[in-house]
């Protein structure tokens, strides 16, 4: 699956709603140490959109929602893109 987060619904039942804000997402290459910015995100669902969920994103982070009465407004899945940097603004990080 490579970097992804997902919601999971514990109960199995659907009938809370969770929400999460994602922001400032990065990761970095052990080998040559270089920065990959999470500014472009896919949202989608492993399931139909019966399955009660959703997402977005404002210019500062993306958001995801489930279970409750969630309507989507995404379809099957949609790519957001979010204002950050290409690199964390803080500094250096040795491996």
């Amino acid at each position: 699956y490579g970097l992804s987060m997902f919601q999971e619904d514990w109960a199995g039942n659907g009938q809370d709603v969770r929400e999460a804000r994602l922001k400032n997402g990065y990761s970095r290459k052990v080998s040559d140490k270089q920065w990959n910015s999470w500014n472009n995100q896919r949202i989608s669902g492993q399931h139909d959109t019966s399955y009660q969920y959703d997402g977005g994103a404002t210019s500062e982070y993306l958001w995801v929602r489930a279970g409750g009465n969630t309507q989507s407004t995404i379809g099957t899945g949609k790519t957001f893109n979010i204002n950050q940097p290409s690199q964390p603004e803080m500094g250096n990080l040795d491996f």
